[in-house]
């Protein structure tokens, strides 16, 4: 913690934008953190973190979001308030399901959610309208929710490792894949 609350400290002396607290074995995150309004990159990959608190969304230029390798089991509906974010990755963690209000994230273009526990992606996942890169791998899913085709803008779709019976899309239905994986 103290080498967390270091970095933080040097954050905010130096009014830097981007902050990475990567293997740092974090329990839970730094009040002091959450009420830095000047970070777009939040860096907490490979930590010891169980729970995200409602308070994340009081980051709300963040951009990027990093939570890969953590033990989180939920995201906060909270999260989905960051009307900024861009990219966000929670691959590695023991998610069992994603917000219901995933879809008011509509400027995410990158959701990295490779190796979870996920059997049932929301509905709304459909309304993320810039979403151009999709990582699902590894996960529970034996279904996808109806109007996912209309994910029309999608160029990376990772739909491998999880427990389809029959092939969940039809590749022609997404016309600028560039890599699909299933």
């Amino acid at each position: 913690m103290e080498e967390a609350l270091r970095r933080i400290e040097v954050t905010y002396q130096n009014k830097l934008s981007a902050l990475h607290l990567t293997g740092l074995g974090l329990v839970d995150l730094p009040e002091i953190l959450l009420n830095a309004a000047h970070i777009t990159v939040l860096g907490l990959t490979d930590n010891m973190l169980e729970v995200l608190p409602d308070s994340i969304a009081e980051m709300e230029n963040l951009r990027v979001l990093e939570l890969g390798g953590n033990k989180l089991t939920a995201l906060p509906e909270s999260l989905c308030r960051l009307k900024n974010l861009r990219v966000l990755v929670v691959r590695d963690n023991q998610l069992t399901h994603l917000p219901e209000a995933l879809g008011d994230l509509q400027a995410l273009r990158m959701l990295e959610v490779r190796n979870n526990q996920i059997q049932v992606l929301p509905a709304s996942i459909t309304r993320l309208v810039a979403l151009r890169e999709l990582y699902l791998r590894a996960n529970h899913l034996s279904a996808l929710p109806e109007r996912f085709s209309d994910m029309k803008g999608l160029t990376k779709l990772d739909l491998a490792e999880n427990v389809f019976s029959e092939p969940p899309v039809n590749q022609a239905d997404f016309p600028n894949l560039s890599m699909f994986w299933l």
